[in-house]
């Protein structure tokens, strides 16, 4: 029984996992399939991505931790690309 549950996991996807830290501290993760994703982090609930905190955006260092979980794929990249409104 146990040797057919695999089947549940299909299709299997890669999966990596964008951790964020502020010079303040934790913001949030984003764990998801996805192979394109877009996060958003500001001072509003509404906007900010599900599982990350909202709240002010300080300037400063701020830490980013890409953690691979699954490849499955013959190659798999990221490409990291950060916005800020200069305010």
């Amino acid at each position: 029984m146990h040797k057919r549950q695999w089947e549940n996991y299909y299709p299997l996807q890669n999966l990596l996992t964008l951790s964020l830290d502020s010079p303040s501290g934790f913001r949030g993760s984003a764990h998801r399939h996805a192979p394109e994703q877009k996060h958003t982090i500001c001072p509003d609930w509404s906007k900010t991505s599900p599982g990350f905190i909202a709240g002010d955006v300080p300037a400063g260092v701020w830490k980013v931790t890409i953690s691979v979980h699954c490849v499955i794929t013959p190659d798999c990249s990221y490409e990291l690309t950060v916005r800020g409104t200069g305010r």
